[in-house]
């Protein structure tokens, strides 16, 4: 009878040492509320909002690709422009720009309107700067309706029916 009370007596023991344990720790790790007066004196912190990456790669100057149909080329300010359903965009040209004609080199007088073109191009301020034209590429094919099957895809006449 004695060990049995002392074993229970131990439990007890352990119980209240590890709920001690566990309200102890809940109340130094929760936020305590500040007061008015603590909530004048400290600064307001901003909502962090992540930029969008190509925004950030904008604004480091990083090279961004660009592809589309040579709308106009304006050979006395060095620029075209690329004609989109979102927007033009034109891009200047300067004599850093990279410009290549089926991998061959290339110079400012054989971009034309009507032309397909890649690159990419740094933004400076509201200015698209090109980095590199590639002229020469093919224009990607567009791809096939969506609800169109191709015949392969066509399911299996059926199986004639079973005669007994």
């Amino acid at each position: 009878m004695e060990t049995r009370k002392h074993n229970i007596n131990k439990q007890m023991k352990h119980i209240k040492l590890l709920s001690t344990a566990l309200i102890t720790a809940f109340a130094f790790g929760a936020p305590m509320s500040m007061s008015a007066a603590d909530k004048k004196a400290a600064p307001e912190k901003a909502p962090a909002t992540e930029a969008p990456k190509a925004a950030t790669k904008e604004e480091a100057g990083k090279p961004l690709p660009f592809h589309g149909v040579v709308g106009a080329v304006d050979k006395a300010a060095k620029t075209f422009t690329i004609t989109r359903k979102s927007g033009d965009k034109v891009f200047a040209v300067t004599a850093d720009t990279k410009i290549t004609k089926k991998d061959a080199p290339a110079t400012f007088d054989d971009i034309a309107a009507q032309a397909y073109v890649t690159g990419s191009y740094v933004k400076t301020g509201d200015k698209f700067t090109a980095h590199s034209v590639k002229l020469g590429e093919e224009k990607p094919a567009k791809a096939e309706k969506k609800g169109a099957e191709k015949p392969a895809d066509k399911p299996a006449d059926k199986a004639p029916a079973k005669t007994k």
